[in-house]
This record gives structure tokens, C-alpha cells and sequence, in this order.
């Protein structure tokens, strides 16, 4: 048996889980793309990048106990490789794949709307590109994972981030949750932001409650049935928020832990994440590729830009961001 609190120093674990799960999410939306239909792992993939932001957000915000280191050290993460997409997919891939003169794109009100995405406004078109169709539907995590952190602040201010004052709170989440996913079909208005922000939520819980977790061989087993059980019934949301949180964090935090490369890869996940649905679009726009060539091509291609991107923008950047305001 183990706990949460058991363990130290970074997981490679998790690090390769969220490699896994931007693969997945390029895997859901060449499916999507191309065959017109919906495919689950999106979800579950998106889940597992909420679930363990929530945790170690909330980790690093209760151990720094300063707000503007918060804000600072999300900011310097999460915002220039973010910035620097959106301005590509605007200003270089939109005159590649726009349908217009490059003129017109370039005086087109639409092209500089898109830049509201740097705000977190979600905008998902630019004119004549795409045949209409969403450029970077992926950003939609953006504004909402933002909202959480907006939210999580407020909860730290207000001296809500401590067990008895969770307990209280998850009820009526508890309540929420087994309705909205457990009695609907979950197949509801904003059902995807919701699952999205009740796993950040487990998230935060699961750090909070970290020392009262723990695991064996026998619980996991029996959250793997459950689990099971659930999907096959059509409650698949609600195996999401209700049981992943517990076999991801087994997992995680599992004494074992994969070699240092695993790790590593993972760090890739994040600028993966922002930059393979665009791909996608342009391998689709050029080649009318299948969606198991596009998500083959679409995967390779998304790392090798990760790589420079990791590399060059997000790993220096927060480097300097942070060694400039002293955190």
C-alpha cells in the first residue's frame, strides 16, 4: 500500500501519460475531421490534462502561498508558446491555406478578430481558410483552464483550499456530478466544459486530501470494474470524473516509475496539444489524407514542432520570464 504524500520528487509516470494523452487527442480529431464522427479518448485525454493541472496547480499555489508567484509562474508556462500559435496560425499558416487573395486576407476584419484568442476570447475562424471550418478547435482548453486558475485563486483568498471546508463543498459537486453524468446521458449543453472543470475540481481535491489516499493492488482493481461497468452502461462522463482521478493518480504516483526518457517526452504534451490541429487542417487541405495517415503524419509532424518550440519558446522563455521577476 502507498499514499500520495509518499511521494517525492517528479513523476515520469505522469509526464509519459500526458504524452499519451496529446496523442490521443490527435488520434480524436482525425477521426473526427475526416469521418464525421465522434470519438470518446478526446475527452478522456482532455480529462487527464485537467486532472493533473488541477493537482499541481494547486500544489505549487498552497506551498508558494503568494498569489503573484502563482499568476507569474502560470503566466511564464503556459502564455508564450500559447501567444506564439496563435500569432503563426494567423500570420503564417492562414496566407498558406486562405482561399482569398493574400491582399484581402490581409485586410479582412476576421483575421485580426483571431487575435482575441491572445485574450483567451475563443475565435476559430479566419476568412477563406479551412473552407470555414474551425482553425485550432483545441484553444477552447485555453479559456476555460484559465477560468479554473482564476477560480482556484479566488478559492485560496477566500481560505477554501482545507479539508473541512472541501468536505462541505463537494457535496452539492458530488450531487451535481452524479446527475448532470450519472442520471442524464450526459449528453447535455456544455457537457465537454463541464466534465472538463469537475476533474480540475478532483484535481484540487486529490492534492488537498493527499495524505488520506491511498492504494493497493485490490482498490485499483476494483475501480478498474467499476469503471468498466460504467462505460458499458453508457455512463462513460461519469467514469471519467468519478474514476480516472483515482487510477490516474495510482499510477502516478506508483512507486515504480518509468526511466527519466519517458519523462522527458512528456514535456513535449503541452505545445503538442496547441499545434497539431492546425497540422491536421493543412494535411487534410493538401493531401486528402485518410484519418489514420492524417493522425500518423499529424502525430510525427506535431512532435518535431514541439521539440522547437519546447526548446526554443516555452522552456526559455519561462526561464527568463521567471529569473527576471525574481521567482
Amino acid at each position: 500500500m502507498y499514499r500520495i504524500s509518499d511521494f517525492e520528487g517528479k513523476s515520469n509516470n505522469l509526464n509519459f501519460i500526458k504524452f499519451i494523452a496529446a496523442i490521443l487527442v490527435i488520434y480524436t480529431h482525425s477521426y473526427g475531421m475526416i469521418t464525421g464522427n465522434n470519438c470518446w479518448l478526446g475527452g478522456f485525454a482532455v480529462a487527464i490534462f485537467f486532472f493533473s493541472s488541477g493537482y499541481f496547480v494547486t500544489k505549487s499555489l498552497l506551498r508558494k502561498k503568494d498569489i503573484k508567484a502563482f499568476v507569474v509562474s502560470r503566466f511564464a508556462r503556459l502564455y508564450p508558446v500559447f501567444a506564439l500559435t496563435v500569432i503563426l496560425t494567423a500570420f503564417v499558416l492562414g496566407p498558406i491555406a486562405t482561399t482569398l487573395p493574400v491582399t484581402d486576407y490581409f485586410t479582412n476584419l476576421l483575421t485580426y478578430k483571431y487575435l482575441l484568442e491572445l485574450l483567451f476570447i475563443p475565435r476559430y475562424l479566419l476568412p477563406g481558410v479551412f473552407d470555414a471550418c474551425s482553425v485550432n478547435a483545441s484553444l477552447w482548453t485555453m479559456t476555460l483552464e484559465v477560468l479554473c486558475y482564476i477560480a482556484l485563486g479566488f478559492a485560496y483568498k477566500l481560505k477554501m483550499l482545507n479539508k473541512r471546508v472541501l468536505l462541505i463543498l463537494n457535496i452539492p459537486v458530488a450531487i451535481a456530478v452524479l446527475y448532470l453524468f450519472g442520471v442524464k446521458s450526459g449528453d447535455f449543453a456544455m457537457h465537454a466544459y463541464v466534465r472538463a472543470m469537475c476533474t480540475f475540481v478532483a484535481g484540487v481535491d486529490f492534492f488537498v486530501f493527499k495524505d488520506k489516499i491511498s492504494f493497493d493492488i485490490r482498490r485499483v482493481v476494483i475501480f478498474v470494474i467499476i469503471g468498466v461497468f460504467l462505460v458499458a452502461f453508457g455512463r462513460r462522463d461519469f467514469a471519467i470524473i468519478v474514476i480516472l482521478p483515482y487510477l490516474l493518480t495510482a499510477i502516478v504516483f506508483c512507486p515504480k516509475q518509468l526511466p527519466e526518457f519517458f519523462g522527458k517526452v512528456g514535456d513535449l504534451s503541452y505545445s503538442m496539444y496547441l499545434v497539431a490541429f492546425p497540422i491536421q487542417r493543412l494535411l487534410i487541405y493538401y493531401l486528402n489524407t485518410s484519418y489514420i495517415h492524417n493522425f500518423i503524419a499529424a502525430s510525427a509532424i506535431s512532435v518535431g514542432v514541439a521539440v522547437l518550440m519546447y526548446v526554443f519558446v516555452e522552456r526559455k522563455a519561462s526561464e527568463r520570464i521567471l529569473k527576471k521577476l525574481s521567482f
